[in-house]
């Protein structure tokens, strides 16, 4: 019979089978060349196993690391998409996830993931075309799309109205509670630093309307979290919007939007670029200007006469 993990988190879980699969390594000779190649798959510091270890975290989910399941696989595969990963980097994500759950099932540890479930995971994935920057992802009508998810679920409204407003991606929203928000001079804000952005940096304050303040108040009282997951939510979008886009097109519709009205308002474009980067937790403009605004680039030709940079 197959064990557990030891650890009461999952950074805890991972040290734990870092620790055992070099000792399996070590008393088995023949074995150790692939049980240390087993490792650092585990332990790389850009390891994909180390990026579904972030994604669970963030997603808060109460599970032993060895007993994933195929769905928690599937939804961090598709936040993969939603960052524009390539069809070819999705399948070799598959890869490295299945043989690293080959190794912790030869360690003696119970895992839920059988061959079939990556078979089935490499034939959902398997027709994912490039992105194309031709295609603008962001919604033709967000608020439209917001409304219309609050209309069929409490929870997938509260998520498409943050990530709008806020520009969040959807692991951000899941890392919110009523710890997290605060009211200043009247108005409300998710605090400074509190949410964790790509690469674990902080992200700065967002303010938020007092009537989506109190939705996420009260969806904590009834189930003590703010939390949907990825593919019902996305399947939701793509339900109410009628567009096959996912719960990433909140963030190119914010991103645009915020950057049309910088523009509008005689911002430089330069600056603009800067001012919507920040806000999306980008460190790099050309990630923005590339692939949030690539689909809007005669505005980023414009000129303003008004204010220099």
């Amino acid at each position: 019979m197959g064990r557990n993990l030891n650890g009461s988190t999952l950074e805890k879980q991972k040290k734990d089978l870092i620790h055992k699969t070099l000792s399996f390594g070590n008393k088995k000779s023949k074995e150790t060349i692939g049980m240390i190649h087993s490792c650092e798959r585990l332990d790389g510091k850009n390891s994909t196993f180390n990026q579904l270890v972030f994604f669970l975290n963030g997603c808060e989910y109460d599970i032993k690391l060895n007993l994933i399941t195929v769905d928690i696989v599937s939804e961090f595969l598709e936040k993969k998409v939603e960052d524009g990963n390539s069809r070819e980097t999705i399948l070799e994500h598959i890869s490295k996830i299945s043989s690293s759950f080959i190794a912790i099932e030869r360690l003696g540890f119970t895992i839920e993931l059988t061959c079939k479930d990556f078979e089935i995971l490499r034939l959902e994935f398997s027709d994912i075309s490039e992105k194309s920057l031709s295609v603008n992802r962001a919604f033709t009508t967000p608020k439209r799309v917001v409304e219309n998810l609050y209309k069929v679920n409490e929870r997938a409204g509260v998520f498409s109205e943050l990530q709008y407003i806020c520009g969040y991606r959807f692991h951000e929203v899941l890392q919110i509670n009523p710890d997290k928000i605060e009211i200043i001079n009247n108005k409300m804000y998710i605090k400074e630093g509190t949410i964790s952005g790509k690469g674990g940096f902080p992200l700065h304050q967002k303010q938020i309307p007092f009537h989506l303040g109190k939705k996420i108040l009260d969806l904590y009282r009834k189930y003590n979290k703010l939390y949907i997951s990825l593919s019902q939510y996305n399947t939701l979008i793509k339900q109410v919007s009628k567009q096959k886009y996912s719960s990433h097109s909140f963030r190119y519709s914010y991103a645009q939007e915020l950057f049309r009205s910088l523009i509008n308002i005689g911002i430089p474009v330069k600056r603009a670029k800067y001012i919507t980067s920040e806000a999306l937790g980008h460190h790099r403009i050309s990630v923005v200007e590339t692939s949030y605004l690539y689909q809007i680039s005669s505005l980023l030709t414009r000129e303003s006469v008004n204010i220099t940079v």
